[in-house]
């Protein structure tokens, strides 16, 4: 299994974008079989938080690998995506709840980088290690020479809906709410953590600029990750 960076382009300045123009566009673009489109607001971000934690705790490889623990600053990690305003999900009509989330943030090249030092949480700290390892390898800045991207920072479908589709959808409007947001070159960057989720960049057309297997990943010369029993999901 391996996390692997991918970055995509379509086209100078991450400005403040009209969230509402381009999710109006983008809703108009989707046609789901069910479910409807929505963006993440300030009043659902409880709801979509206790997903998150399903998904990304319980659920989701590099979770399962070193133990994480929901914690108050790894709530407030997401959260500060979520303030972005340029996340989705999709909720069942019928009753409003959540079905999946695409939670999507602004990267930029001149962003400083968490000090892992300061994290009191072990598997926090590893996970981060990891991932920025990744990032670092995939370069996504030097790579298509920009110094700004639209980051996938996270994509979750709740378990009673899984495997009907909803993170292929859910990937599709993340692409076309970036290309609407009017900038221009725009570039997508992404992780993912399964080869599930890997199947699903390719299959949209990202290109694969790194992939590091978790048994291969080292700190300090030591093999931090737990082997996982399945990483197809």
């Amino acid at each position: 299994m391996a996390s692997v960076g991918y970055g995509r382009g379509f086209g100078r300045g991450l400005l403040p974008p009209d969230n509402t123009s381009a999710f109006r566009k983008t809703k108009e673009d989707m046609h789901l079989p069910f479910g409807e489109l929505t963006l993440i607001t300030e009043d659902r971000y409880k709801d979509v938080l206790e997903k998150v934690q399903e998904c990304f705790v319980i659920d989701e490889p590099i979770g399962k690998a070193v133990g994480i623990k929901w914690s108050p600053f790894f709530e407030s990690f997401w959260l500060k995506a979520l303030k972005t305003g340029i996340s989705l999900m999709v909720v069942n009509p019928e009753d409003n709840d959540i079905i999946g989330f695409r939670i999507n943030e602004y990267s930029l090249r001149k962003e400083n980088m968490p000090d892992l030092n300061k994290l009191d949480d072990e598997s926090l700290k590893i996970k981060d290690a990891f991932l920025l390892y990744a990032i670092g390898k995939a370069n996504i800045y030097d790579h298509y020479s920009t110094d700004e991207a639209v980051h996938f920072l996270g994509l979750g479908v709740t378990r009673k809906y899984r495997k009907r589709g909803f993170g292929t959808l859910l990937m599709e409007s993340g692409i076309k709410l970036a290309k609407n947001l009017g900038i221009s070159p725009c570039y997508i960057t992404g992780e993912c953590s399964s080869n599930f989720s890997k199947r699903i960049y390719e299959r949209l057309g990202f290109d694969v600029l790194s992939g590091t297997a978790y048994e291969d990943f080292e700190i300090e010369g030591k093999k931090v990750f737990r082997i996982l029993e399945n990483t197809n999901r």
